[in-house]
């Protein structure tokens, strides 16, 4: 007897030939008709219209499957965001390489889970409890400074792809952004309590007073791993003239920080003028905005 789930395929693979054989309609309500129902199938259809985008002579019928499939897959990246924001416990790194997918869509998620759990190792092999909170964010500095060789893109910081976890991974250039996450991912999975603050200009880290709600005993430039104070902050917001705010002293929801993921890639590719990527972070940016709203973030 026929094994049922191979006759689903064959019948789903049967579809998909079907649709793609009328992408060349050259009446538009036809194609809008056609390309939603194949981006509605998900993202299991993708090795079937890769092969009938390499098969296919006809370039406009290439070029609209090439469309439907970048189509697809952002629809993919906006539903997983969406699903981390509703999860009570939040990994960082979810929303971060799903987001990374629109500089790569064949980025390999493994290959940078993987080299974040050696970094995590790096530090619990030199860290412990009886460690001060300096003592502690030095031997951070050490992992990700010396140890691995990461640093900061200077002028390149802007580009997308110093947000992007593979192209930093393999550079080991960041942004303050991507550095800040090296830190945040690295201490939620070691119970250090090193948080995110939102700071005009800036992607700053605060290292949390456990005795006392929302207070940081020290702040952290994830740049460079200079630590400072909130007398320093208060000094640096006058000198920017910039009226202090609650805001900037306290942690910030993780939301939030993907949030200004999003920020920074927009501002790099409306640099570019790239439309495409804009109304794509768009959609991100709204996504984020209304979950965010939802938990009074």
């Amino acid at each position: 007897m026929p094994n049922q789930g191979n006759i689903k395929a064959m019948e789903i693979s049967e579809k998909i030939k079907a649709l793609v054989n009328l992408l060349g309609e050259q009446e538009q309500e036809t194609y809008r008709q056609i390309r939603e129902e194949l981006v509605n199938m998900g993202s299991g259809i993708i090795p079937d219209l890769d092969n009938w985008a390499l098969q296919t002579p006809e370039p406009l019928v290439r070029s609209r499957i090439e469309k439907i499939i970048q189509q697809i897959q952002f629809r993919q990246i906006c539903n997983e965001v969406t699903t981390w924001c509703l999860l009570d416990s939040q990994d960082l790194m979810i929303p971060w390489l799903s987001i990374s997918h629109m500089g790569d869509s064949l980025l390999n998620d493994s290959i940078y889970t993987s080299t974040m759990d050696e970094i995590v190792r790096a530090v619990w092999l030199e860290i412990n409890e009886q460690h001060t909170c300096m003592e502690q964010i030095n031997i951070l500095n050490k992992v990700i400074f010396e140890l691995w060789g990461f640093g900061f893109a200077g002028k390149y910081a802007t580009d997308a792809e110093s947000s992007y976890i593979d192209t930093f991974f393999q550079s080991k250039l960041g942004n303050a952004w991507s550095l800040g996450m090296l830190y945040l991912i690295v201490a939620e999975r070691l119970n250090l309590p090193i948080q995110a603050v939102l700071f005009p200009h800036n992607f700053v880290l605060g290292y949390r007073d456990v005795q006392k709600e929302n207070a940081m005993l020290c702040y952290l430039n994830p740049s460079n791993g200079i630590v400072f104070s909130k007398e320093e902050i208060d000094e640096y917001l006058l000198k920017i003239h910039v009226k202090p705010r609650d805001m900037f002293y306290k942690p910030c929801s993780k939301t939030q920080i993907i949030l200004q993921l999003v920020e920074n890639l927009l501002y790099a590719y409306d640099i570019k003028k790239d439309v495409k990527h804009i109304a794509q972070l768009e959609t991100l940016k709204n996504i984020l905005i209304e979950k965010g709203s939802q938990q009074n973030l």
